[in-house]
């Protein structure tokens, strides 16, 4: 048993040093699977059907969404993301021009210089990101592949999450199992208190930045707002990204375009942050922000886009398990733990690891 747990570690760890992004890939996984489970739970309760049939049924649904989305408004995107790539060029010139006619910018594209960092190769580089998504919408290949395995995956744990959740706990002392798995329900809970919040927000964002952008008469509306909307799911770092190609994209025309639209984003910002996250955070959870960019940091750095994704659902994991395991299990503090109901009432019958601690107690029986 030794020698199998210690070759089981050194291929775990062999594995995270070749591909570190399986973890978090492997997480993502988890996190779709979330959001099916948070679907397809009312539905099996209100139509009283199996749950894996709602779960497959809902993954089949938006899978087909998707392709009918595309096919409907797949040559509109194109042509909007090709028309933004051609101005990439002509956008940071302009930009050029602007800082070289002011003091601090003149030392600001000296030192630029001086790093070898000069505008025409941010003009190439920003032109790199944006032709691609013309043709394939940004996504390559591998990232099909990854996001096909990881639905995949979703769709299986989603089924039936006890299969995966059992063997964990049997690694547990059997008097501890109990407490593992209630700290794996609040887990889950707060994920998907987390993730519901972050979908409404998003939709909310995409909405406004195409109806604004629209009456602004910017030409690439539609997918700087599906922008908008997609990276609205990285908090704080996420809005900021969305609005430099929407800035760009403005720039190049001169005028008061790129004035607008610099206030449409800060407006949205100021109304998602003081209108739409209070009202969101009463049923979701509420993580203080230096926390989400102390993690956005620690693994946007290492890990690229992938880590600044899933930095926020991992650093909620961390908290509801710091929590429970030290503050109260080890320190004796009595804190209410992130995602645990306010009653303190158990999770709902058809939670689907809601008794997985007695099944497991039978089975260790």
């Amino acid at each position: 048993m030794v020698l199998g747990l210690v070759t089981l570690f050194m291929a775990v760890a062999w594995l995270i040093a070749a591909s570190p992004g399986v973890p978090l890939l492997l997480f993502a996984s988890v996190l779709m699977a979330i959001g099916l489970s948070s679907m397809a739970d009312p539905l099996s309760r209100r139509l009283s059907i199996p749950r894996s049939v709602c779960v497959i049924t809902l993954a089949l649904g938006l899978v087909v969404a998707l392709f009918v989305s595309l096919w409907i408004s797949g040559p509109r995107l194109a042509e909007q993301v090709t028309l933004l790539a051609e101005r990439v060029p002509a956008a940071v010139e302009q930009l050029r021009v602007l800082l070289a006619g002011m003091p601090w910018g003149q030392a600001l594209l000296a030192e630029l210089d001086a790093g070898k960092v000069d505008m025409q190769s941010l003009s190439s580089l920003l032109t790199g990101v944006f032709r691609p998504l013309a043709s394939a919408f940004g996504v390559t290949l591998s990232a099909i592949g990854a996001a096909f395995v990881c639905g995949i995956m979703a769709t299986f744990i989603a089924i039936e999450p006890r299969a995966y959740v059992s063997p964990l706990l049997l690694m547990v002392r059997p008097e501890r199992r109990a407490r593992v798995s209630q700290i794996l329900e609040i887990t889950g809970s707060a994920l998907q208190a987390w993730l519901l919040g972050r979908l409404l927000s998003m939709a909310v964002i995409a909405v406004l930045t195409f109806v604004g952008l629209l009456a602004l008469g910017i030409q690439e509306a539609l997918v700087l707002a599906l922008l908008a909307g997609v990276l609205c799911f990285i908090p704080y770092v996420g809005p900021v990204l969305s609005a430099v190609p929407a800035v760009l994209a403005t720039l190049a025309n001169g005028g008061t375009d790129t004035l607008w639209v610099i206030l449409l984003y800060t407006g949205i910002q100021i109304v998602e942050s003081n209108l739409l996250t209070p009202i969101i955070e009463r049923r979701a959870v509420s993580i203080p922000p230096a926390a989400i960019l102390a993690s956005q940091l620690l693994l946007g750095v290492p890990f690229g886009f992938l880590g600044l994704l899933l930095a926020t659902p991992l650093t909620v994991s961390a908290i509801v398990a710091i929590q429970g395991f030290y503050l109260e299990d080890v320190l004796g503090e009595d804190v209410q733990l992130l995602g645990e109901p306010d009653d303190g009432e158990s999770p709902p019958e058809d939670h689907p690891i809601a008794d997985v601690s007695k099944a497991d107690g039978a089975a260790h029986a």
